[in-house]
């Protein structure tokens, strides 16, 4: 029989494991840790063994190297590989809220900055800002985008849950896009969290950012605006913490 431990300190933390395969065939994807293990039967002399595993860094993983070890248990026998590193880099695009921003109101304004840094030279890129429930919940403040500091109003993407900002060209090593935008949270908002993310497309590779959440955490309404003597109306107020 044999079992191998493949251990890699701040996996369970930084990574997810995408899908495993073990000589070619799929087996149930574990879930990440620092030590993964795996196990089989008995082994014919000089039969091999493949097991191929894929991670991917979450987004909100930590700027580190890592070092993965692995070692197999023959008949009670440990055997060691040499170690392996892989090197989580600095992300090329960003987004932030402005000041730290977390939490808004509605008739609050919240202001968003995105920035891509080109950390080698690209052919071509894009770039799709996400926010699920913005169109519900926000509206533009006009003259607020900006892209390198100029006025883009003629290149305001089509308002939506996500808004794409198509490259005009390619970008150099050290190139910096840099996009401002401004949202209102709209008096009729639900009060809620919404996580808004933004993606870099470079040259084909998706790259997204950590999500920068914003809260609306009260809002009040009221089933009628008139009524006569006698009549009753009804307020529903709503509220969530968006602090930790």
């Amino acid at each position: 029989s044999w079992s191998l431990a493949d251990v890699m300190t701040g996996r369970g933390t930084n990574f997810d494991v995408v899908s495993v395969t073990v000589d070619g065939s799929a087996i149930t994807t574990p879930t990440s840790a620092d030590t993964l293990t795996f196990t089989g039967g008995a082994l014919a002399k000089d039969q091999k063994v493949q097991i191929v595993y894929v991670l991917r860094a979450k987004t909100t993983a930590t700027e580190a190297t890592y070092t993965n070890t692995a070692s197999v248990t023959l008949d009670g026998t440990p055997y060691s590989a040499p170690p392996v590193n892989v090197t989580i880099g600095q992300d090329p695009i960003t987004k932030v809220a402005d000041g730290g921003q977390s939490m808004v109101t509605p008739g609050q304004n919240v202001s968003y900055t995105v920035t891509v840094t080109a950390d080698k030279a690209y052919t071509a890129y894009s770039i799709a800002d996400v926010m699920t429930g913005r169109n519900a919940n926000f509206t533009w403040v006009a003259g607020t985008m900006s892209i390198n500091g100029a006025a883009a109003t003629t290149v305001n993407p089509t308002f939506g849950d996500t808004l794409n900002f198509a490259g005009t060209g390619s970008l150099a090593k050290g190139d910096v896009v840099v996009i401002k935008y401004t949202l209102q949270a709209k008096a009729t908002a639900a009060a809620g969290k919404y996580s808004n993310t933004a993606t870099a497309t470079l040259d084909g590779r998706d790259i997204p950012t950590k999500p920068v959440d914003v809260t609306i955490p009260i809002t009040k309404a009221a089933d009628k605006t008139a009524l006569l003597k006698g009549e009753t109306v009804t307020y529903t107020l709503n509220f969530e913490n968006g602090t930790g």
